[in-house]
């Protein structure tokens, strides 16, 4: 069983288990058996995404590089700008995170891309390199995707087992 209630902060959580309860938390608090996971509000812009190793549980995600760069990174978090992804661009500098999203096509694109599949805790799931015209397989535990041109994750150090860390740029919206 599980309900999302509205915190402070515009933010939601989930609370999961056999004890929670639709109430909110100023009330009353959910049992101790619950599971209380925070949920993140994505929003399209930009931002900055960074790789570690998630394996060796070592930071940076070689050992020769002492520090991971900071990859410029665009979010489609809309459905409008989920579907448009980089149709129609003649490249990208830096990536694309689409979110929510677990499997892509290239239908429409003009150059080759890398995908790297990322499951709710940002750990890769798979790496593929798909041309023009082609239809990626789903992946069940994929959450997330990040696309960019083709050879730019290999050069990163982005494969199937490391972890990868994002940050949202704050943005002031006027309502």
């Amino acid at each position: 069983m599980a309900y999302t209630l509205p915190t402070l902060g515009g933010r939601r959580t989930r609370v999961m288990g056999p004890g929670a309860h639709l109430v909110p938390f100023r009330t009353q608090r959910p049992s101790p058996d619950a599971t209380v996971v925070a949920m993140a509000q994505w929003r399209n812009g930009n931002g900055m995404l960074t790789v570690s190793d998630a394996r060796e549980g070592q930071g940076p995600r070689a050992p020769e590089t002492p520090e991971a760069p900071a990859i410029p990174l665009r979010i489609a978090a809309t459905y409008r700008t989920r579907s448009r992804g980089l149709l129609g661009q003649d490249g990208i500098d830096g990536a694309l995170l689409i979110t929510p999203c677990g499997s892509v096509h290239t239908f429409g694109m003009r150059f080759t891309i890398d995908v790297a599949y990322v499951d709710r805790k940002f750990n890769v799931i798979a790496v593929r390199t798909m041309k023009p015209g082609r239809l990626g397989l789903p992946r069940l535990r994929a959450r997330h995707v990040i696309e960019s041109e083709a050879g730019a994750m290999e050069s990163w150090g982005l494969r199937p087992g490391t972890r990868v860390s994002i940050v949202q740029e704050e943005t002031d919206r006027v309502r």
